[in-house]
């Protein structure tokens, strides 16, 4: 039997850190896992096109309803998502995703991936500075680059729980349609 990992995500746009999440899930089968993705979904939010793009593939999907901006209510639903699911590792990617993880302390191991911290705004640059101190209460974190990975660093997590792993692409994605192909 596979393990089963939740991909945590909350974003209605789809874009680099959307289509990560959809390859990792696209290929866990290849490693002996299975992927299901959480999506912490406020009641105004429209659907991501995350959710869309992983139903047509059979990803299963989870929606984790959430209220505003703190939501205590979502950790519970989180950990219940857990159990449900039978989950057996949480992988999140995103400073929302990376708080509630720790906050439903669901037993099972953490796993966060950081894209990027944005610090372009006083908020952006509080929620990394949160970021970085939850994210040194997880079993292992990944930068995927060089730069993220040293921030990581300076931010308090310690090596021995840190990696650096360069996002891949999938070369297909940029493959011209046979019919459009010059000769």
């Amino acid at each position: 039997m596979s393990k089963r990992v939740l991909h945590l995500r909350g974003s209605s746009a789809f874009l680099g850190a959307e289509h990560v999440v959809l390859e990792l899930a696209r290929q866990s089968h290849r490693y002996g896992f299975e992927a299901v993705i959480g999506i912490p979904l406020e009641s105004d939010q429209p659907e991501p096109e995350l959710v869309r793009f992983a139903e047509q593939e059979d990803i299963r999907v989870q929606r984790l309803p959430c209220k505003g901006r703190f939501d205590a209510g979502l950790a519970r639903r989180l950990q219940r998502c857990v159990r449900q699911n039978a989950i057996d590792l949480i992988h999140s990617h995103g400073y929302k995703e990376d708080f509630y993880a720790l906050l439903a302390r669901s037993g099972v191991p953490l796993v966060a991936t950081n894209h990027l911290w944005k610090r372009s705004t006083w908020a952006l640059r509080s929620y990394a500075k949160i970021d970085g101190y939850v994210l040194r209460h997880f079993d292992h974190t990944v930068a995927v680059s060089q730069p993220i990975y040293q921030e990581m660093l300076a931010a308090g997590i310690a090596p021995e729980k840190l990696s650096k792993i360069p996002n891949g692409i999938d070369p297909n994605r940029f493959e011209p349609a046979r019919g459009n192909q010059t000769r």
